[in-house]
């Protein structure tokens, strides 16, 4: 697992187990929030914002290859 940037996000190379690479198209973003967000949303049916991170995760195995805390990442990945 990999932590990426902004500037790294483009350049980045990391591999899962079953061999799909960062670019591959079984690599998905995933946004995570805190708990008490979750519990939020469910309760007032509002969303919880923006989320604490955002990991790219293997659809075949389910492994995380990377995670990113940017400010930017979490913006534009907040809804997938």
């Amino acid at each position: 697992m990999i932590t990426v940037t902004k500037d790294s996000l483009a350049t980045a190379e990391a591999t899962c187990s079953c061999g799909h690479d960062f670019k591959s198209v079984w690599i998905s973003p995933r946004a995570h929030h805190k708990p008490v967000k979750f519990w939020y949303a469910i309760f007032w049916g509002v969303s919880g914002g923006k989320p604490d991170k955002i990991e790219w995760v293997c659809r075949v195995c389910k492994e995380v290859v990377a995670t990113s805390t940017d400010p930017e990442h979490l913006l534009y990945f907040r809804h997938q």
